[in-house]
């Protein structure tokens, strides 16, 4: 939902109550055995053969716990520390939405505006363009209708970087797929055209950019966009999914998508600044309402049906030990990390480990969501009851309408799910699986562990859809699938 100004401070003002209060429980909660938490991530670390993980928790207001093991480089026995640099990768987005809602502050751009409004010849063949020109807000949500990059693009390393125009105008004009403005789709072409306007509005480099304005304000000296002299000699090297072949330092496109290099205990200042709406250090980076603009979608058909779960400005939604945590994660081609918080808790994090190994840190982040959340019950999920004629409308076969890789169309246009009324309860039948959908309304609807509606059911243009982190769907038949 789009929240009025009122309605954005009214809202603003309850979180910092439930903030206060949080900070209140944690006087009188046990210390945390950190201990513990090293253990069971070094059990980790040595099940996958994962060479180095780094892990830094904070509170809204100070550092709680930084530690670092293992090898940040195998041949040479070199130890990771928290001050190591590694990789993050698309948790730049973060960092370019915030230079985005930066300039907006500043009276230089609004999210609404059309790319071609800042730049006439942005190379996008958008067939909608008179009705639905792709804006920079849908460019940073992911709902332009742009795929991700082709596989020329992915695999694109140059020992010599392109500048950013090099790598925004190479090839032929992106082509928008789908109408914007409809479903969010994954595409790390998006913040490259964004990260382009700014440069040309600010008349300075995207890196100096975010050098002036964010990494210095939050004390990120070591924080950099390319692969500078200090970056190279405190980079950790990045490994295969063995955790021992090397991958190659990657000059990726376009860096505005997942370029960032910094350390696990500069990135902790990142994520008290978002805890913190925007302060950090005493400095207001960016204001509480474009901290809270970031969080919340808008652009979507589920954003602007009331749906307020999702991906928003550089920061996704997700929910972990029944808890909805905010934040990103990224791969940085022989390393993955990811940072989240969840103000109730008064706890974030941000982890990293040198390998590519998705298992390794996805467990690992579990452990670390479950340490932060611990003695703090899940909050109690709204709930509806509704009439059987309301849930027995949404049965039906759905289609998957959009695809994220240009080579993925043929594995996706036969992509169904099936939704079943069945003994009182909407029931998602997918891959052989069958979930509840409970019901938060007559449209929202949530997983039974879930602590508010992650999908909906829109009506659009005489279609229904059903859309969420399971997909974006079009009920192809009202009768189901056998």
């Amino acid at each position: 939902m789009i929240l009025c100004k009122h309605a954005n401070r009214f809202r603003l003002l309850y979180i910092l109550g439930l903030l206060v209060l949080t900070h209140s429980v944690f006087a009188v909660t046990p210390q945390p055995n950190y201990q513990q938490l090293i253990t069971d991530l070094n059990q980790l670390r040595q099940r996958h053969h994962t060479p180095a993980y780094a892990v830094h928790i904070v509170s809204g207001t100070k550092s709680l716990f930084l530690h670092a093991e293992g090898l940040s480089d195998r041949r040479t026995n070199k130890q990771a520390t928290v001050d190591t640099v590694f990789r993050v990768g698309s948790i730049t987005k973060s960092f370019t939405a915030l230079a985005l809602l930066q300039l907006q502050a500043q009276g230089k751009v609004k999210l609404s505006d059309p790319v071609r409004l800042h730049l006439a010849d942005a190379p996008i063949d958008n067939a909608w363009q008179k009705t639905n020109p792709v804006t920079l807000e849908q460019l940073m949500e992911h709902t332009s209708g742009l795929l991700d990059l082709s596989k020329t693009e992915f695999d694109h390393s140059d020992p010599t970087p392109l500048t950013l125009r090099e790598g925004l105008y190479y090839g032929e004009p992106r082509k928008i797929v789908w109408q914007p403005g409809l479903f969010s789709s994954y595409t790390n072409a998006g913040a490259g055209y964004v990260a382009y306007v700014l440069q040309k509005i600010t008349n300075t480099s995207y890196e100096e950019y975010l050098r002036q304005n964010i990494f210095l304000p939050l004390n990120m000296h070591q924080a950099s966009v390319t692969l500078t002299k200090n970056t190279k000699q405190k980079l950790a090297t990045g490994y295969d999914i063995d955790g021992k072949t090397v991958i190659p330092y990657w000059h990726m496109i376009m860096r505005p998508f997942a370029g960032i290099n910094t350390t696990p205990r500069e990135m902790g200042s990142m994520v008290q600044m978002l805890m913190n709406y925007g302060r950090y250090n005493g400095r207001q980076i960016v204001s509480p309402e474009a901290v809270l603009r970031m969080e919340q979608p808008i652009t979507s058909l589920a954003a602007r049906s009331g749906l307020g779960y999702g991906y928003g400005l550089g920061s996704d939604q997700y929910v972990s030990q029944g808890h909805l945590f905010h934040g990103h994660g990224g791969d940085g081609d022989g390393y993955l990390a990811k940072y989240a918080y969840n103000r109730k808790l008064d706890r974030g994090y941000f982890l990293v480990i040198n390998a590519f190994q998705n298992r390794a840190i996805n467990q690992m982040k579990r452990v670390i969501e479950k340490f932060i959340s611990q003695g703090h019950p899940a909050p109690k999920p709204a709930q509806k009851t509704l009439p059987e004629k309301v849930l027995a409308q949404y049965e039906g076969t759905f289609q998957k309408q959009t695809y994220r890789f240009p080579w993925s169309k043929n594995d996706s246009t036969d992509d169904k799910l099936s939704v079943v009324y069945d003994n009182g309860k909407l029931i998602l039948r997918q891959d052989g699986t069958d979930d509840e959908l409970v019901p938060v309304n007559t449209h929202h609807f949530r997983f039974k562990d879930e602590p508010v509606a992650t999908m909906a059911f829109i009506k659009h243009s005489g279609e229904l859809y059903f859309v969420g982190d399971v997909g974006n769907y079009r009920r192809v038949h009202t009768s189901i699938s056998k």
